[in-house]
């Protein structure tokens, strides 16, 4: 049976909490290092100069402690928003705003609370806009044109609309094509413009043509039961500058701007056949840096963690 609490002696109790200390230090410690690894080293000096400062604090003075907290706070955000996602934000601008605030009187939870809200919603669209300015994104619209470019230069038979689709009919189907909001029996393959899979049905598989980004469904609306077809989808009616399976590292099953290539083939659906609940992606149409621009959507899905 373990003592109770009160059985320990001062002594012991000052070698756990000494213990605990060491904990502390040890873990944090650990993760500098592992973090400081993984960016390709760091000044150690710089970092315990910072870190002594901090350290060397007057604890009991509350108000500097909350100062010391509150600015290494909105350091971290100016550190996470530029080495993230590109976003670069002013230092004066920020004080000043905070200086503003901390005047503020007579405030109420509600108030705060719709400031946390905003920030959040600001969050969301700057890194949105932001993506479109990321050198990667830029680059892979490039590699996209240069791609489309090429299929349509080869005069194979593809043809490209106004919305910016091009495709291939590499068999035509029969009878009328699907609609919109139409439930559609297919296999499919999406590929990267490099010809690696991101994705693929294993068996045939039912999707509602209402519920797929823009591209895709135009391709789909094309499309008669038994039909076979290569589409490819440029990122404005694809995911466009969102992305979609951000993984946890930052990293995108399908890159922000990046064009898509599938490969999909129809059927006539089965007498007996339900339509099985698919999981959802981001319906993504045009992209604009507004909070309402990502809706709930079906479609062939990119491996890794997906945002719902």
């Amino acid at each position: 049976c373990h003592g109770s609490a009160s059985a320990a002696t001062e002594a012991e109790f000052k070698a756990q909490q000494d213990s605990l200390s060491k904990a502390y230090g040890k873990y944090f410690g650990m993760a500098v290092a592992f973090m400081s690894e993984q960016r390709g080293g760091m000044n150690v000096d710089e970092f315990f100069k910072g870190l002594d400062v901090v350290m060397q604090a007057d604890t009991a003075n509350q108000g500097y402690m909350n100062g010391l907290f509150v600015g290494m706070e909105l350091t971290s955000k100016m550190m996470q928003n530029k080495l993230h996602k590109g976003i670069t934000l002013d230092k004066a601008l920020m004080v000043q705003a905070l200086k503003d605030a901390v005047a503020t009187k007579g405030l109420d939870q509600s108030t705060v609370s719709k400031a946390y809200s905003d920030m959040a919603v600001l969050e969301q669209n700057t890194e949105l806009m932001g993506r479109a300015f990321n050198p990667k994104t830029i680059a892979m619209k490039k590699a996209g044109e240069e791609y489309i470019a090429k299929i349509m230069a080869a005069g194979e038979g593809y043809v490209k609309t106004a919305s910016g689709l091009v495709y291939k009919m590499e068999k035509q189907g029969n009878g009328k094509c699907y609609g919109d909001n139409e439930d559609v029996r297919m296999l499919y393959t999406g590929k990267h413009v490099d010809g690696s899979i991101f994705d693929q049905s294993r068996d045939t598989t039912s999707l509602n043509s209402g519920r797929v980004v823009e591209g895709f469904k135009e391709a789909l609306m094309l499309m008669s039961p038994g039909a076979k077809m290569i589409a490819v989808l440029p990122s404005d009616i694809a995911y466009g500058d969102q992305g979609a399976g951000r993984r946890q590292s930052g990293e995108y099953s399908i890159n922000p701007g990046e064009t898509l290539v599938f490969e999909i083939e129809t059927f006539a659906p089965k007498a007996t056949e339900k339509v099985a609940e698919k999981a959802t992606t981001p319906k993504v149409t045009k992209a604009k840096a507004k909070a309402k621009t990502v809706t709930p959507g079906k479609m062939p899905k990119p491996k890794g963690k997906q945002r719902k």
